[in-house]
């Protein structure tokens, strides 16, 4: 039996590995051609952008249009040296935080990171969730803090348990599910009656498994809310208007 499923194993990742070369070859055709629509080849999903029918992301150039669409330089083509060159490279603005540490239910601490310039409660807000183990110094987080400051926004970022350097009070660390959604909702929550208008917006970004976090906390939340009652203040103080998963 047991030879038998690594057989099967074997098979499903040779199978998976020609299924990615066809995808690559696919794609390189796609790119040389630039063709403004992508061709359905039969046995495959062709490629194609998930959003709202509405959605401003339609409307984008670099999305819409394969010819617009980044290519990295010919000796950044493999992806692991690319994200190596980015780690190494990358050095991104200096930002400077006020941190503020939040108790969860459960005795955990969560560690909130502000950014001191642009800050005030008459501005949308930004929250970032870093990738996994991150926090708010790392170069790809203080690059969208300056993008956010610089596009008018004021900005906050969640280091959860255990990361950038936040204190470890509890057993649990975090995960992509099991109770980080909790944590950003104790986040949001303070934000929203600490530092916003009442009126006031608030967008998630999340990278890797912040981005995780960020999806399973619209997909939770969002339900509650609209089934919910409008007068009930804390699920209005867990509100996202929008999310952005990286």
């Amino acid at each position: 039996r047991s030879v038998s499923k690594f057989r099967s194993l074997a098979g499903n990742l040779a199978k998976n590995r020609l299924n990615l070369r066809r995808d690559n070859a696919r794609r390189s055709r796609m790119h040389s051609s630039g063709a403004n629509e992508i061709e359905k080849i039969e046995g495959e999903v062709p490629e194609r952008v998930i959003c709202h029918e509405n959605s401003l992301l339609l409307n984008l150039p670099e999305i819409s249009d394969p010819k617009r669409r980044y290519q990295p330089p010919v000796w950044l083509r493999n992806n692991h040296a690319h994200t190596i060159f980015a780690a190494l490279a990358r050095k991104g603005p200096s930002i400077d935080y006020e941190r503020t540490l939040l108790d969860t239910d459960d005795g955990g601490v969560v560690a909130l990171d502000i950014v001191r310039e642009g800050g005030g409660a008459n501005r949308d807000w930004v929250l970032m969730v870093s990738g996994l183990g991150g926090g708010s110094e790392d170069s790809y987080v203080r690059s969208m803090c300056q993008a956010a400051l610089d596009a008018g926004y004021s900005a906050a970022v969640l280091n959860m348990r255990g990361c950038g350097q936040s204190p470890v009070t509890t057993p649990r660390f975090f995960s992509a599910m099991q109770g980080s959604i909790q944590d950003m909702q104790t986040a949001v929550q303070y934000m929203r009656t600490k530092l916003m208008s009442p009126n006031g917006r608030l967008a998630a970004i999340g990278w890797s498994n912040g981005g995780t976090i960020v999806g399973n906390y619209l997909a939770r939340i969002q339900p509650q809310m609209e089934k919910g009652n409008s007068d009930d203040s804390e699920l209005a103080s867990s509100r996202v208007d929008a999310g952005v998963v990286l």
